[in-house]
């Protein structure tokens, strides 16, 4: 195998190269820190393979559940849940993932943590061929709004997988990484239709990202130390950086990069890229103390021509909560957004307060639930389908 740099610098002189101003900004970047330890930094080599996924998207399904804010009664702990091995085949949709830690002295003394997946149809698996000897040594995941294929970071073959869930089929991507690097902070993305895999590790030596195209082979570099937001079908990659009172946003595919537009407006928390291929938005602006998103703001904008929406307030969600993560699109005006309580706070001792998964329109700021997220213990950090994290 080759290393990823030495092939990116090839690749990259296919492309345009960053200006001098980007390259200025990211040296002095705030990064981003992520809840969930997806962690992975990496010195990354690169083998070109030309695999495919058979898997289509769906529109997300609809749920019976209902979405209810109030306290609840407390669920197990994670490490008390019955569990099985990720079988090889056969599995339904992914309603929701979680990471175990074993961190506090509830812990039993054979607690690993690592990744959890609860299916549609109740089973919960462990995930072994993504876990580590630890929930910090354990990779990133990466899961498709429709939970049929899920991509994560296989210790064995050192490189990360691509599964699809009901046929088992497994295909590797061309990315590796060593298990002793898991240790800054990575970014895995994954197309909804499984064909297009995004990655970027933050090493703070300047290293590019990579966009694979999993039926050719082919990569795309991606700009040094910004975030790739998501990545679409037809391989466009929204990539994001930020500083001071102000954010930026740069389309890049297989077919080259796009302008960087610039947003008056600091920000972290960015949806996906809209089905019309220009529309996205950013959870609120900061508004002094606490979670930046406690106003329940949203701001849509354009990320081909720049062109800032009016800002919208999420309206119908219960008092003290607000929306906090944004994830996939339902149509050209709906954006699912995660809700969760501003103060933080639980319901009983041993719980954590539901997370509400809600359709918000960006022209109205109505919302909408579809599904509750209760999780299990307060060690457990959820992470839902489609939602960027």
């Amino acid at each position: 195998m080759t290393r990823l740099h030495d092939v990116l610098a090839e690749i990259a002189d296919e492309v345009p190269a960053m200006d001098l101003a980007d390259r200025a900004i990211t040296r002095h970047r705030r990064r981003r820190r992520i809840t969930v330890a997806l962690t992975a930094t990496a010195t990354v080599t690169v083998a070109l393979l030309g695999v495919g996924v058979g898997t289509s998207l769906s529109p997300l399904p609809r749920f019976r559940e209902s979405p209810i804010i109030a306290a609840s009664q407390a669920e197990p702990y994670w490490w008390e849940i019955k569990s099985v091995p990720l079988p090889d085949r056969g599995v339904a949709q992914v309603r929701y993932a979680y990471l175990g830690s074993c961190a506090g002295g509830a812990a039993t003394p054979d607690c690993k943590g690592g990744w959890r997946v609860v299916t549609q149809d109740g089973r919960t698996y462990d995930v072994v061929q993504a876990n580590g000897d630890s929930a910090v040594d354990t990779g990133p995941l990466a899961i498709t709004p429709d939970g049929r294929t899920m991509a994560y970071y296989n210790r064995q073959k050192q490189a990360f997988e691509v599964r699809d869930l009901k046929s088992g089929k497994v295909l590797t991507a061309p990315l590796k990484v060593l298990p002793g690097q898991l240790r800054g902070d990575v970014f895995l993305r994954l197309s909804g239709n499984g064909r297009y895999l995004a990655f970027a590790a933050f090493t703070g030596r300047n290293e590019p990202g990579a966009l694979v195209d999993m039926r050719n082979g082919r990569v795309t570099t991606l700009p040094s130390d910004w975030m790739p937001v998501s990545v679409g079908d037809d391989g466009t990659v929204p990539v994001a950086n930020w500083w001071d009172m102000s954010s930026w946003i740069r389309l890049v595919s297989p077919a080259g990069r796009g302008r960087r537009v610039t947003i008056p407006e600091y920000g972290q928390n960015f949806s996906p890229l809209a089905p019309d291929g220009h529309t996205m938005a950013m959870v609120g602006k900061a508004t002094g103390s606490g979670p930046s998103w406690k106003d329940s703001t949203l701001l849509p904008f354009n990320a081909v021509t720049g062109e800032i929406g009016n800002r919208v307030t999420v309206r119908g969600l219960p008092e003290g909560t607000g929306a906090s993560k944004l994830g996939a699109w339902l149509n050209d005006a709906e954006v699912t957004a995660l809700v969760r309580r501003v103060d933080g706070v639980g319901g009983r001792l041993g719980a954590k307060s539901p997370e509400v998964l809600y359709a918000v329109d960006i022209r109205t700021g109505r919302a909408r639930p579809l599904a509750t997220y209760r999780p299990p213990g307060l060690t457990a950090a959820l992470f839902l389908p489609g939602v960027v994290y």
